[in-house]
């Protein structure tokens, strides 16, 4: 089946990546919104549409990923398949934020702890994809704005636990 994905990106030994690791406490320093990844196997090096924001090439844009699980952690979203309530939703939003400039002040207050003023419409990668999933009703109790990769990483994998019976108290079935 063919669902969207989220795909956290493990800390490299790149200087940003590890510096966005440890100042937002976790392994994670990018997250992509994955269209059409076939759950729940995927071979190494297949390729898959992702869409996010990327400062460097300073904005939001769609990109071909290359699947390696030394290099990504999935959390697959199953109830958003092909066809699906919520799955055009999240496409649609995806395909109306792209082309928006990269928030780098968000991310200069991440690095050094300021607050600058914020443009509207530059996006950073954890809110690109929370605002696509908030298109599907997931995770609007958040504001994007606050969400890093960890914890967009931790809420997703949550809700994925939760959903598939295989954490928590509610016996869902």
């Amino acid at each position: 089946m063919k669902c969207i994905e989220l795909w956290f990106k493990k800390r490299t030994t790149q200087w940003l990546d590890r510096l966005i690791s440890f100042r937002t406490l976790s392994p994670y320093s990018h997250v992509e919104l994955v269209l059409g990844a076939t759950a729940p196997e995927l071979e190494l090096g297949s390729n898959f549409t992702g869409f996010s924001a990327d400062g460097s090439v300073g904005g939001t844009r769609p990109t071909v990923l290359h699947w390696d699980p030394n290099k990504w952690e999935r959390v697959i979203f199953r109830e958003l398949v092909i066809g699906a309530p919520g799955y055009i939703e999240v496409l649609e939003t995806a395909e109306e934020l792209l082309y928006r400039p990269y928030d780098y002040f968000n991310l200069k207050d991440l690095l050094v702890g300021k607050t600058p003023p914020k443009d509207p419409y530059a996006l950073q990668c954890a809110e690109f994809c929370t605002y696509c999933l908030q298109s599907a009703g997931i995770f609007t109790f958040v504001h994007p704005g606050t969400v890093t990769p960890g914890s967009l990483y931790l809420m997703s994998k949550a809700r994925e636990e939760v959903i598939n019976g295989t954490k928590g108290n509610l016996p869902i079935k």
